[in-house]
């Protein structure tokens, strides 16, 4: 008879056995995430992408600029190293037990996480800009809604050349915003450009082709086909004085020169013939109040122009006015005398392009070229950089004899409330030329809500989300006494997103180490001493 043994089947783990196993892994990975070393590692790791980032910034930005210190805080390697600390210190926080002897390190931890979120959503979401304000020529201020956002994205602003006539120093705009490009060689680009309806009736398109983030800007004057109306190259001699210079008739700031005793003006149209000048001559009365003598260049683009002067005492007279030919007048103290130069047939004031010396960027110095269609009509315009919209923008004439105005800038965005300027002071040292203080009265605000509010170095005025404050006050000269008479003044605009964040993560901190540091070891003390 034979007996068989039985044989003892191979241990395995069921799944009571088989869950502690497993929950000592995730416990082992709980403990490490949220434990004192991972803490510090990060730490240690954020200080050391703050340093190899800061030293990127350094050599990689233009030397003409300021380091940006928000692009290190935005940067994406710090913003994961700052969420897995917060995260890192969430679950430390969870593992200390609720009790008041342990209340500084939840208040510590808390507030360290509050001061690292609140400062990232500062520096990704804050907004800075400043505010041009230029003096009107009266005197006194603008009422200002908008203000010109400080980034490195750059907005080409298109508007009607007949809104400049409003009292307004910067007129509705259609602004196209577009990045600018970090290095210092031009950047070919295609981007459409919004043309407002008002400015452009028969249907103009307008693109960016190519970006000159550093370049030499130079006016220039172009005799091409690409010009619509025509102009003179003249040069003037008043007294010891002698300038050269081109009459435009399309351009506000070349069709008249005004001198001491004479005035020069430019017209695109036919001159009075030797006829109507004499019978003008002879039905004019003798004037008892001598003004002004006067002399105006007719030019249409053909022929030679004719120059038409005008005596103090009302007497006309025409000639002819060939290239190299020279008129002068000898009445008044200071003789004038008027040279021609050359015509221009179709005249373009335009600008030219020069790499200046050395490798570094200056945003003042760049600039934007524009392709501008209308309908079989092209022209290619360099428009310059301003950072503001002040000045004189690039006029682009169009065949049907509209005009437009386009400008390369900052972006301009709007206040919450409109602003202006009621009484400004500068103020200096006692007994000093020192500057003490700038100091701007403002209403802001519209209709019964206006409000008024005082400006100062150091006390910011709030605008909605937005604060205030002095940034540049610009006298007409470098003289103290014209500080008190600015020719425009700029205010810095910018906003807190994140603020409180940061107020309720410093309160917490400076609450929770305290604590933790003298509290609980008191609260120990007085435990100690109950149970025994």
């Amino acid at each position: 008879m034979s007996s068989t043994t039985p044989t003892n089947p191979p241990h395995t783990p069921d799944a009571q056995e088989a869950r502690p196993a497993r929950r000592s892994v995730v416990v082992c990975i709980w403990r490490v995430v949220s434990g004192a070393w991972m803490g510090v590692s990060l730490l240690l790791a954020l200080a050391v992408a703050y340093g190899i980032l800061t030293v990127v910034e350094h050599l990689s930005a233009p030397k003409s600029i300021l380091p940006d210190v928000g692009s290190i805080y935005a940067h994406w390697t710090v913003i994961t190293l700052t969420f897995a600390l917060c995260a890192n210190l969430l679950f430390a926080t969870v593992r200390i037990p609720v009790r008041w002897d342990r209340a500084g390190a939840w208040c510590s931890h808390l507030g360290l996480m509050f001061l690292a979120v609140g400062s990232i959503v500062f520096w990704q979401t804050r907004t800075e800009g400043q505010c041009f304000i230029p003096r009107e020529r009266d005197g006194g201020w603008p009422v200002v809604r908008h203000f010109f956002q400080s980034t490195d994205n750059v907005a080409c602003h298109v508007y009607d050349t007949a809104l400049m006539r409003s009292p307004s120093p910067l007129p509705p705009t259609v602004q196209t915003v577009f990045e600018s490009p970090t290095g210092v060689e031009p950047v070919d680009i295609d981007v459409d450009i919004d043309v407002p309806a008002s400015a452009a009736p028969e249907g103009v398109s307008i693109k960016a082709t190519k970006i000159y983030p550093r370049t030499e800007l130079r006016q220039q004057w172009l005799n091409d086909a690409a010009g619509i109306t025509p102009a003179v190259e003249v040069q003037f001699s008043h007294g010891r004085e002698t300038a050269r210079t081109i009459m435009c008739q399309s351009y506000e700031d070349t069709y008249r020169l005004d001198l001491h005793e004479c005035i020069v003006v430019f017209q695109a149209s036919e001159a009075m013939s030797r006829e109507e000048i004499d019978r003008k001559n002879a039905s004019r009365e003798p004037t008892t109040r001598p003004s002004r003598e006067f002399f105006v260049i007719h030019y249409t683009g053909r022929g030679c122009p004719v120059l038409v002067t005008g005596s103090a005492s009302g007497k006309l007279q025409r000639r002819e006015f060939a290239p190299g030919q020279s008129v002068s007048t000898a009445k008044g103290d200071h003789a004038t005398s008027i040279k021609l130069i050359r015509t221009l047939d179709h005249a373009r004031r335009g600008i030219s392009l020069e790499a200046p010396s050395g490798t570094m960027r200056d945003r003042a110095s760049a600039a934007v070229e524009l392709a501008i269609t209308s309908g079989s009509w092209k022209v290619n315009r360099i428009v310059p950089y301003g950072a503001y919209l002040s000045g004189r923008p690039t006029t682009i004439h169009l065949p049907s004899g509209r005009g437009i105005y386009v400008a390369f800038s900052h972006r301009w965005m709007e206040l919450p409330e409109p602003i202006r300027i009621t009484r400004h002071e500068f103020k200096t040292a006692p007994a000093s030329r020192m500057p003490e203080d700038y100091i701007c009265d403002m209403e802001i605000g519209r209709g019964v809500q206006i409000r008024k509010k005082t400006l100062k170095l150091n006390f910011p005025v709030s605008v909605g989300r937005y604060r205030l404050h002095q940034s540049t006050w610009q006298p007409k000269e470098e003289t103290p006494s014209d500080y008190n008479d600015p020719s425009s003044i700029i205010l810095g605009v910018a906003d807190r997103p994140g603020i409180w964040l940061i107020f309720v993560g410093s309160i917490a901190v400076c609450l929770g180490f305290p604590y933790a540091f003298y509290v609980k070891p008191l609260i120990l003390k007085s435990r100690a001493g109950g149970a025994s």
